[in-house]
């Protein structure tokens, strides 16, 4: 393991390959002359592990408040659940189709207006028709994707304003001081908090124990 001091490392690691070495692009902008070697593509998210205990965290809480829910326990969780990962669903044609030439938090899918429109959109469909089951789920899972996009700018490049404005927001930075990359996020006080987010997930699960098993009724 190496350490050293470095620039931040914000975002996602863009590893484009240069004489079998591994460039982070958002890196090299600010110091070209900085190269990370590595034996695999790295492919980290700004938010390793918490995302779909995050959308756990948000259907409970959607249960506990949602009384006669027009869509049954199991319903409300997958869209809560699905929504806090969908957007990184991009990151197939990140790796496939772009072949991991732009920032994938530039895609539309990390657009917080782009979910935020579709929200306003769900809540009012569901003000209107609130027995609908297709409005409240819809409404839960544009709830999971805003979630995410949040969390993603914790300490990682959200564009906030895109399409508007190019310009990206990150609550904190991670420094690049460690190889292999993912250490640098590891040892970041921010992992903390998504370890956090995992434990209060599995100790709602816990407390919810007798419910989850007729989850399917």
């Amino acid at each position: 393991m190496l350490k050293g001091k470095g620039p931040r490392l914000s975002g996602l690691f863009l590893g484009r390959e240069k004489g079998g070495r591994l460039v982070a692009d958002g890196v090299a902008r600010q110091n070209p002359k900085l190269i990370l070697t590595s034996s695999k593509r790295p492919d980290w998210l700004p938010m390793f592990i918490a995302h779909v205990p995050s959308g756990y965290i948000l259907s409970v809480s959607l249960l506990e408040r949602i009384l006669h829910a027009p869509a049954s326990t199991s319903a409300i969780f997958w869209a809560g659940m699905t929504g806090a990962l969908v957007p990184d669903f991009d990151l197939a044609y990140f790796y496939l189709v772009d072949h991991r030439h732009t920032h994938h938090h530039k895609y539309f899918t990390h657009w917080p207006m782009f979910w935020l429109l579709l929200l306003t959109v769900a809540m009012l469909w569901l003000r209107f028709d609130s027995k609908s089951r297709v409005a409240l789920l819809s409404w839960i899972f544009c709830l999971g994707c805003t979630l995410h996009v949040i969390l993603d700018s914790f300490v990682g490049d959200i564009w906030w304003f895109a399409p508007f404005i190019n310009k990206p927001f990150a609550l904190f930075t991670v420094q690049a001081v460690f190889q292999p990359w993912w250490l640098n996020f590891i040892w970041h006080w921010s992992f903390a908090v998504e370890a956090g987010i995992c434990l209060w997930a599995g100790l709602l699960y816990r407390r919810r124990s007798p419910m989850n098993k007729s989850m399917k009724t």
